[in-house]
C-alpha cells in the first residue's frame, strides 16, 4: 500500500510539474513579448504577430514539450471585466477571416484577473480539467511608460491539448493519505508526543503565518555559522525582498498578500537543501544561510529562488491565479572574523545595491579572492574613502568595434546637430574609435579590483557620484591627450538622481574645451526607466553640450521599447547575458533580432556587449548588429597596454 500510494503521488505530481512548466514558459514569452510593444501601434502588429507565430520546432528544440507552438496572439482591452479584441492573428490556415471584428467582447475576466493586470503583473488562465477551455492563454500587461498606465494587454495561447492536464487534487489528498497511514502504521509505535515547553519553544522562534524561522531564530543561526566559520562548515547569507509587494497587497488584498507569503515561503524551501536555513525576517524579506562556502553556489541558490518565484500560485474567491513576483537578492558571506551586525550590514547593503539597480537581480557584497580572507564592511568602505582621497582608482578601456557599415542615416531624430555629434561619437566622420571607460581600484598589494566589487558598496553609503565624477575628469584628461579615442563613461542612477550631479557634470563638461561628439554617457535599462524623467532631463542638456548617450544592459530587465522613442538615445547596448546565450539558444536569437529590429526603427545604433567567440560574431553580423564590444576583440585594459597592432586591426588611426 505505501509503495503504491507513493507511485501515484509521483506520477500525480509530474503531471501537474509538467503543466505548470507549460504555464511558466508560456507566461515568460507574454511577458517579454509585451514588453517590446509600442502602445502607439496596437493595431499594427501584422509583422510582430507574425514573428512570434513561428513554430518553436523550428527555432528551439523541446523534448519536454514544455514550449509548446502558440495557436494565436492578439492584443486586447480589459472593459470593466470584458476582454475587448483590438487585433491579432492566428497561426491556422485560412483562420484570419474568423478573427473578431475590434471591439468585439471575447471573453469575460474575473475582478482578480483584472486587478493583476491593472497592477502590472501578467497572469495564465487555464486549462481545465472539465475541457471547457481548449487553450491556455498567458495575458501580459501593455505599458505606456510615459505614464505608467496599463493600456492594453498581449495575449497568447497554446492548444490545451500541447498542456498535460493536472490531476485533481482529491487524487493528491488520497495518495497522501494512503501513504500516511501505511507510514505511520510502521512508526506510530515510536512515535512520542511533543510536551509543552517544546510547543512553546516553537512558537518563540517561529514565524505564525509561514511556519518558518524567525528574526531571533535567525540571529542565532547567524551566531552559531560565524562560530563554525573556523571549519569546514562555513555558510553564506542571502536576503531576500519581494519587489513591490506592498502594491500587490494595496491591489488583491491583504488576505491574498498573506497567501502570497505562504507560496513564496514554501517556494523557497523547495529550492535549498535540507541542511541550508529559511527564516522570515520582515513582513516581505526572507532570509536564507546556505551552508556553502562558495559565494558561487550561494549565487547559484538565489538565482534558483529568484526564478521559481516569478509565477506564484494563489487562490482568491474560489479561483486560481498565478501572480508574477520579482524578488532582490543581497549575498554576504560568513567568516570567523564577522560579527551578526557586520554580515547583517553587508548583506543589507547588497540587496540595497540590488534594488537600486532596478530591483529583480542579485547582488553579491565585495568578496576577497577565495572568499575566506574577505574584509568587513567597515574596511571595505575605508577602501572606497582611500581610494578617492589618495586617488587609487584607474580607468581601464574596452573598444566598441563596428562589425557592419555604419549606417550615417541613423542617430538622434531630434535636431541635426545631434546626429553630427552622434556619428562622431560612433567613429564615422572622423575615423576615431568609440572606447567604454570601465573604473578599478588598485589595491593595497597591486591587485585590480574590479567595479563589481565596490560600486555596490559605494551605492549603498552614498559615495558613488563622486566615483563618477572621478571618471568623468579622468576620461576628459585622456580625451585631451588621445585625439583618435572617443569615450563613453557609465553613470550610477543614484548619482542622476541628484540634481546637483548634473550641474557638476555641465560645469566640467562646459570646460573641458573638448570638441562635440567626443563625450558620452552610458545609463543601464533599469535606471533609465525608474528615473525617467531625471534621464530625459540629463540627455536634453548633456546633448546641448555635444554628448551623446547609450542605454546599457538592455533586454536585462521587464520593460517597453516604447520608451526608447521618447529618449533622445544613440546607442542600445544588448546585455551580453543575452548574447553570451544566444549561439545554441534560438529563442534568445530572436529577442536579438527583436531589439535590433526596434532600436533601428527609433534611429539609433545597436552594441552587442560581451562578444567572446567568432561564432556569436557572425551571427550577430548576419542579425545586423552595428557594434559588438567584448573579450574576443580586446579586455578592458590600460590604454598603455594594448599594442598598436591591435588597434591597427581593429581600424584605428594611431596618432603620434
Amino acid at each position: 500500500m505505501l509503495l503504491s500510494s507513493i507511485i501515484l503521488s509521483t506520477v500525480i505530481v509530474r503531471a501537474n510539474h509538467l503543466c505548470r512548466e507549460v504555464k511558466n514558459n508560456l507566461l515568460s514569452r507574454a511577458t517579454t513579448a509585451a514588453a517590446l510593444i509600442d502602445p502607439a501601434i496596437l493595431s499594427n502588429l501584422e509583422e510582430a504577430f507574425s514573428l512570434l507565430l513561428r513554430p518553436c520546432s523550428n527555432r528551439v528544440a523541446s523534448p519536454n514539450q514544455t514550449r509548446p507552438s502558440l495557436t494565436a496572439a492578439y492584443i486586447v482591452s480589459l472593459d470593466s471585466q470584458r476582454i475587448r479584441f483590438i487585433s491579432g492573428a492566428s497561426a491556422q490556415p485560412g483562420s484570419s477571416n474568423t478573427l473578431p471584428n475590434p471591439g468585439d467582447v471575447i471573453g469575460r475576466a474575473s475582478p482578480e484577473e483584472v486587478a493583476l493586470i491593472f497592477a502590472g503583473h501578467p497572469i495564465v488562465r487555464g486549462p481545465y480539467p472539465s475541457g471547457r477551455s481548449k487553450s491556455v492563454t498567458a495575458c501580459a500587461p501593455v505599458i505606456d511608460t510615459r505614464t505608467g498606465t496599463v493600456v492594453a494587454a498581449l495575449a497568447l495561447e497554446v492548444d490545451a491539448a500541447d498542456c498535460p492536464k493536472p490531476l485533481a487534487k482529491g487524487w493528491s489528498v488520497i495518495a497522501f493519505a494512503l501513504a500516511l497511514t501505511g507510514t505511520l502504521g510502521i512508526a506510530l509505535p515510536r512515535m512520542h508526543a511533543e510536551n509543552e515547553a517544546t510547543e512553546q519553544l516553537r512558537t518563540a522562534s517561529h514565524d505564525q503565518l509561514t511556519g518558518l524561522a524567525n528574526r531571533s531564530a535567525l540571529i542565532s543561526e547567524i551566531e552559531r555559522a560565524i562560530r563554525e566559520a573556523g571549519t569546514d562548515l562555513q555558510s553564506t547569507l542571502l536576503l531576500i525582498d519581494i519587489d513591490d509587494f506592498r502594491t500587490l497587497n494595496d491591489t488583491l488584498s491583504y488576505g491574498v498578500g498573506d497567501d502570497v507569503l505562504v507560496q513564496v515561503a514554501q517556494h523557497i524551501r523547495d529550492e535549498v537543501r535540507r541542511e541550508d536555513f529559511v527564516a522570515r525576517f520582515g513582513e516581505d524579506a526572507f532570509a536564507v544561510l546556505v551552508r556553502t562556502p562558495a559565494i558561487e553556489q550561494a549565487v547559484v541558490t538565489a538565482e534558483r529562488i529568484r526564478a521559481s518565484l516569478e509565477h506564484v500560485e494563489v487562490e482568491t474567491g474560489g479561483t486560481a491565479i498565478t501572480v508574477y513576483l520579482t524578488v532582490s537578492v543581497g549575498i554576504a558571506e560568513i567568516d570567523a572574523n564577522s560579527s551578526v551586525k557586520d554580515v547583517a550590514l553587508r548583506a543589507d547593503s547588497a540587496l540595497c545595491a540590488a534594488k537600486s539597480a532596478g530591483k529583480n537581480r542579485i547582488v553579491c557584497s565585495s568578496v576577497a579572492a577565495g572568499g575566506r580572507d574577505e574584509p568587513d564592511a567597515y574596511t571595505q568602505i575605508a577602501m572606497i574613502e582611500d581610494a578617492l582621497e589618495h586617488d587609487k582608482f584607474i580607468l581601464h578601456f574596452q573598444p566598441i568595434v563596428p562589425i557592419v557599415p555604419i549606417n550615417p542615416n541613423r542617430g538622434s531624430k531630434n535636431h541635426f546637430a545631434d546626429q553630427d555629434h552622434a556619428l562622431k561619437w560612433v567613429g564615422y566622420m572622423d575615423g576615431s574609435r568609440l572606447h567604454e571607460a570601465l573604473v578599478r581600484i588598485e589595491g593595497p598589494n597591486g591587485e585590480i579590483i574590479p567595479p563589481g566589487k565596490f560600486i555596490p558598496w559605494a551605492e549603498a553609503i552614498g559615495l558613488v557620484a563622486q566615483i563618477d565624477l572621478w571618471v568623468l575628469e579622468h576620461a576628459i584628461e585622456v580625451l585631451n591627450e588621445r585625439p583618435d579615442m572617443n569615450v563613453a563613461i557609465n553613470l550610477s542612477a543614484r548619482s542622476i538622481s541628484r540634481p546637483s550631479f548634473l550641474t557638476q557634470v555641465e560645469q566640467r563638461v562646459a570646460s573641458s574645451g573638448l570638441a562635440p561628439g567626443r563625450l558620452g554617457f552610458e545609463i543601464t535599462e533599469t535606471a533609465g526607466l525608474g528615473n525617467f524623467k531625471e534621464v530625459r532631463n540629463w540627455m536634453r542638456r548633456m546633448k546641448a553640450l555635444g554628448c551623446s548617450f547609450a542605454i546599457d544592459d538592455f533586454g536585462s530587465g521587464h520593460t517597453s521599447m516604447s520608451y526608447l522613442s521618447d529618449l533622445p538615445v544613440d546607442i542600445v547596448k544588448i546585455t551580453g547575458t543575452i548574447v553570451t546565450s544566444m549561439v545554441g539558444n534560438p529563442s534568445h536569437g530572436l529577442v536579438v533580432e527583436a531589439i535590433n529590429s526596434v532600436v533601428h526603427v527609433v534611429g539609433a545604433w545597436t552594441v552587442a556587449e560581451s562578444v567572446e567567440n567568432e561564432e556569436a560574431l557572425l551571427e550577430l553580423k548576419n542579425m545586423g548588429i552595428d557594434f559588438a564590444q567584448g573579450f574576443y576583440f580586446a579586455p578592458p585594459t590600460d590604454l598603455a597596454d594594448i599594442p598598436e597592432s591591435i588597434l591597427a586591426q581593429l581600424g584605428f588611426r594611431i596618432v603620434r
